[in-house]
């Protein structure tokens, strides 16, 4: 592997990170407050992707955290026993 590849590479685990790290916690259930953080993470997703031009490594992170950050939703939602919390 070239370094050039390696060095891409690195930066794109670093910035899929950093994706996680600000939208680690999502809301739990419905709600406005909700609908306004998934819309939110939905654009900065969007944005990311944009930038690496849909590389796919970085597309592939991408759609892992999304669907992570959806459990954790519904995991909190259980936990809440299905009630909506607004925030």
């Amino acid at each position: 592997m070239q370094q050039n590849e390696v060095q891409t590479e690195r930066q794109i685990f670093q910035e899929a990170f950093q994706f996680l790290m600000d939208h680690h916690m999502p809301p739990p259930g419905p709600g406005k407050a909700a609908m306004e953080w998934w819309l939110d993470t939905m654009a900065d997703l969007m944005t990311v992707d944009q930038k690496w031009k849909h590389e796919p490594l970085m597309r592939g992170l991408l759609l892992a955290i999304y669907d992570d950050l959806y459990r954790k939703a519904k995991d909190r939602m259980k936990e809440d026993g299905g009630h909506v919390q607004e925030q």
